[in-house]
């Protein structure tokens, strides 16, 4: 069991507000100050200063939080085994809507066939969620196709994907397109806010000076399948990785929109907390379906 005044660190050093901190303790302020002075001096170190009105990490305090985040997520982990009554905690993870559905189900039905004892649960969600529950210890690894502070996690590359503009096959363009410009006119349909393939969107947006909010029409879709099905359904063009959309290129339902300012090649990567008392078996599992 983890000093409680570790909890209270890691709330402060998430919060940078002591009466932020306080309420998610449910103690009060001074409560939170004292346990901050008692590791500052157990640690001989200041953990946190102040620039201005700003609370901020010192680079103590930073390192310590990285610590301490992973100690209480393998804490979570070991409770579990302990309930369960186990050696080896069943592999909870977490992936996200593109990979979970068109990468990782073929990889883990050969996993699974060889590690016909081991038990998975995989949790789909946007890049964002994931990277919470990472750091909560609610999952002990994540397949993740959005951007996420690389220095703050361990981390592999899984793969690099083609992400493509795409339409119906019967599907017409208000013009002739050339570039990304050329599409503005058309219904976009888009992932949610928080969703790794939004996000790669909009920085590819950005570095041509455009945005989103320039289209003529958005629909916002949580569901890759039903994003397909409207484009199909020649409701509007999308933006989606190419191995997510290949069954039905190939079958000519959906058709690549050529753009010779768009050219997107991204990488999907799993990722850990750093110097988890699981890693290996994570890595080991990892090593497991990234085989060719």
């Amino acid at each position: 069991m983890l000093d409680f005044r570790l909890y209270t660190f890691l709330t402060l050093s998430e919060t940078l507000n002591y009466t932020k901190a306080a309420d998610i303790l449910c103690i009060t302020q001074p409560a939170v100050s004292q346990h901050i002075k008692y590791m500052e001096k157990e640690y001989d170190c200041k953990l946190f200063f102040y620039d201005g009105k700003q609370l901020n990490l010192t680079a103590q305090g930073k390192l310590l939080a990285e610590k301490v985040r992973t100690m209480v997520a393998d804490e979570k982990m070991i409770r579990s085994l302990l309930k369960q009554n186990q050696k080896t905690p069943a592999l909870r993870f977490g992936a996200t809507l593109t990979i979970g559905e068109f990468i990782l189900p073929q990889r883990l039905n050969s996993f699974l066939v060889e590690h016909t004892e081991t038990s998975l649960c995989m949790i789909v969600e946007n890049t964002a969620t994931l990277l919470q529950m990472l750091n909560s210890g609610d999952i002990g690894f994540a397949f993740v196709e959005g951007y996420f502070p690389k220095q703050t996690y361990d981390w592999k590359l899984l793969s690099q994907e083609r992400y493509v503009a795409v339409k119906g096959k019967h599907y017409t363009l208000q013009k002739e397109v050339r570039c990304l410009k050329d599409l503005v006119q058309e219904t976009l349909i888009v992932r949610e806010d928080g969703s790794g393939t939004r996000e790669i969107l909009e920085r590819g947006m950005q570095e041509i000076n455009l945005s989103i909010a320039a289209f003529q029409r958005v629909i916002e879709i949580g569901n890759v399948q039903a994003i397909k099905t409207l484009v199909r359904n020649n409701q509007g063009i999308s933006f989606l990785y190419e191995a997510a959309a290949r069954e039905e290129i190939e079958k000519g339902e959906l058709e690549v929109i050529d753009l010779y300012d768009f050219h997107i090649l991204h990488e999907f990567n799993y990722i850990t907390l750093k110097d988890s008392v699981f890693k290996e078996q994570y890595d080991a599992f990892f090593a497991s379906v990234c085989r060719p």
